[in-house]
């Protein structure tokens, strides 16, 4: 058995079974966790790049433990992107108080933070919030509200089983008891519902009691969550997991808009609002009003960072006229009147938080319009252009944060996350056990045209088409799941994109392969065909998922998820969606993955050029390297889904863009776990010459784990 003890050798008197979850160390993890420790000696922030499979969780969690166990900090706060990526967090936090027990320690006491979505044990909210979605209303929020606004007696922590009954809720035997020291959201329903009281509540209460607290992103980086939950930082170590998902995160997070529907709301309520609050209301509608008339008079072309401050002025909206508006709206929260009309209030307070927390150039604003006559609708937003900003609040008030990733290189995030050479930052970079795992490159497809996302490219039906089949010859080989990324929804689908300012394109590759005969419907089912038929007798009809990023997104993922693990199938999906940044594709689910060209963001729509030059202006060139950087990020991404366990998951790469041959400087930008599984120039980069050993390699792999 591995000893870490040599890791507490200042602190004999901490056993390392408190702060390590395993048995055994992995390969490099004694390692690692020292050379972190000695990192937070002399660096507030560390980044830990290693491979997925190498312990990167268990390590965060050794080392924050350990701090801790040193008196250095007092409070943990581990974050990442989804509730699915924090569950795993709780089995390593499970053992290690099993141990504490065993030497007589107490218990860590943790709890998750999550919305009331996930949290909701009331029967009549979540029967409310069924019904709610169907309108698009705010689901369990609304049914929340609705509630506390109709139901008698009913006060914050009190969560009766139904509206107006006092019947309550069946009592948990393992809850009977105290509050439990691992509150996940399982647990923490569970006790709150022998207790009836509010577990969304409670975990809020439990937040600022408990050593460590497991969250998302949004609950750390948005300045308006932050302060509503009040988080103090002092002597806390932030564990940010997941790392290379966290600029998208916080783009979303900064987010903001301003809506007709909202404002009609409000202005019918404004004799339940204090007169400070009216005020406010009155303000806010006079700049969505001068905003949007401004954007759509310049045809939405305008961006206006350099005029927020002029129309805030004219507004008579300041910082300190938000920061009252909380005040007030922490009035309004406990009258039961203004229940219906706390969440718009919240929306705008939160609007305008960010812009007078901010400086206003790092922003653009956007107008969408809905509707005709009397009907149109209208949609102001803000949107972030850097990130920076937002993190400055950790790096200057020295927090120390440990920032860990699997698939980045350093210089893919440490610009957007402002880790700058000026900030105090240790990088340690790790490399895991070789995968097995080959990656092939093609510059030419099986009739040899150029395979290429370029703008004067991607419409040439023969290359297209060359696309499809060469895909075809390639997959039969393949067993089970193979994923094909597209570079957006609008190449694959002709579906218009966010910010784009052109009528929705009809053209799609999709719809081209489906004219080609490769892709073929069969009983109100799509499939993707394994062959030629002209060329070859032997086909092959592989069930086709074709995620289109909408609210089926979810579903059309299980159902492939599903279908991969028992026999062959083809999911068809986008750079930057849930499918290739959010989502694992464990084993048979993803035996394959396509890389179809390269995914430059459309400067044509003003977001990414308005970004391009705010980058430009703050750096020169940087913009340009920016563009890049955020197609390689995406790459890399769509990448990662292909090998979730080094130990004993395997995989074919097959990336079909000329510019990852043709151009140095971006295929060096690959992941180095990526360019090390390469297969050097397979007969120029041709698809013909992969194919043995594509069967070669399967049939290996075969061998090695199922026989």
């Amino acid at each position: 058995m591995a000893d870490i003890s040599s890791i507490l050798a200042s602190q004999k008197k901490v056993p390392w079974r408190i702060v390590f979850s395993h048995q055994s160390l992995r390969e490099n993890q004694d390692r690692m966790i020292q050379d972190v420790l000695n990192a937070f000696d002399k660096h507030n922030n560390v980044i830990l790049i290693a491979n997925n499979g190498t312990g990167k969780t268990s390590i965060g969690i050794a080392v924050a433990l350990t701090l801790l166990a040193w008196g250095k900090i007092k409070k943990i706060y581990f974050i990442s992107r989804t509730h699915r990526q924090i569950a795993h967090y709780f089995d390593d936090f499970e053992i290690i108080n099993e141990a504490r027990k065993e030497l007589n320690l107490p218990p860590l006491t943790i709890v998750e933070w999550a919305s009331r979505e996930y949290l909701c044990i009331n029967n009549y909210a979540i029967e409310t919030s069924e019904f709610t979605k169907k309108r698009n209303e705010n689901t369990i929020d609304f049914a929340c509200q609705t509630m506390q606004r109709h139901s008698p007696g009913f006060t914050e922590f009190w969560c009766q089983n139904g509206y107006g009954t006092d019947d309550h809720i069946m009592i948990e035997s393992e809850c009977q008891g105290d509050e439990p020291e691992v509150s996940d959201i399982e647990h923490l329903k569970a006790y709150c519902k022998f207790k009836n009281i509010c577990p969304y509540k409670q975990s809020r209460v439990l937040g600022h009691e408990y050593q460590i607290v497991i969250g998302t992103y949004n609950y750390f980086y948005d300045p308006f969550l932050r302060n509503v939950l009040e988080i103090d930082f002092t002597d806390s170590l932030l564990v940010c997991d997941e790392t290379h998902n966290l600029p998208s995160v916080i783009e979303s997070a900064l987010k903001r808009e301003l809506t007709t529907d909202m404002f009609k709301t409000l202005l019918d309520h404004k004799r339940k609002m204090l007169i400070e609050v009216q005020l406010f209301v009155d303000n806010a509608y006079k700049f969505f009003e001068l905003v949007k008339d401004k954007l759509l008079m310049n045809g939405n072309k305008s961006i206006l960072y350099d005029e927020f401050g002029e129309l805030l002025t004219q507004c008579d909206i300041s910082k300190f006229s938000v920061k009252n508006l909380e005040i007030h709206l922490q009035k309004m929260a406990k009258d039961s009147k203004c229940i219906g009309i706390m969440n718009p209030l919240i929306a705008i307070g939160s609007f305008f938080s960010i812009y007078t927390e901010f400086s206003q150039e790092a922003f653009i604003c956007y107008c969408n319009v809905f509707g005709h006559g009397k009907y149109r609708k209208y949609i102001v937003g803000i949107l972030s252009l850097d990130l920076a900003p937002v993190m400055q609040t950790f790096y200057s008030n020295n927090i120390p944060t440990l920032f860990m990733t699997g698939t980045l290189e350093p210089d893919l995030f440490r610009p957007p996350l402002g880790l700058e050479e000026n900030i105090n930052v240790k990088t340690l970079a790790y490399k895991g056990k070789k995968r097995n795992l080959q990656v092939y490159l093609y510059e030419k497809g099986m009739n040899g045209h150029l395979m290429t996302s370029l703008f004067e490219h991607r419409k040439n039906k023969d290359m297209i088409i060359d696309f499809g089949k060469t895909i075809q010859r390639l997959i039969r080989h393949i067993p089970n799941g193979s994923i094909v990324f597209f570079p957006s929804y609008k190449i694959k689908d002709g579906i218009a994109e966010k910010d784009d300012d052109e009528p929705i394109n009809a053209f799609s590759w999709y719809h081209i392969w489906k004219e080609a005969g490769i892709i073929s419907e069969l009983n109100g089912k799509e499939y993707f065909r394994a062959s030629d038929p002209t060329c070859e007798p032997a086909d092959q009809l592989i069930p086709l998922f074709n995620d289109k990023g909408d609210d089926n997104s979810t579903s059309t993922i299980t159902a492939y998820k599903e279908c991969a693990m028992k026999q062959k199938a083809v999911l068809f999906a986008c750079f930057r969606s849930r499918a290739s940044e959010g989502e694992d594709f464990p084993d048979q689910q993803a035996r394959g993955i396509f890389i179809l060209g390269f995914p430059l963001a459309d400067i044509s729509q003003a977001s990414i050029k308005r970004k391009i030059e705010y980058y430009n202006n703050k750096k020169r060139n940087y913009g340009k390297l920016w563009h890049t950087l955020d197609a390689i990020f995406a790459v890399n991404q769509g990448c990662g889904r292909i090998i979730r366990d080094p130990e004993s998951d395997y995989g074919t790469i097959h990336i079909f863009e000329s510019r990852f041959i043709a151009d140095l400087e971006i295929y060096n930008r690959l992941s180095d776990w990526i360019r090390e599984c390469v297969m050097p120039n397979v007969k120029q980069h041709s698809p013909a010459y992969a194919i043995p050993l594509l069967k070669q390699f399967y049939n290996n792999m075969e061998n090695k784990y199922h026989k």
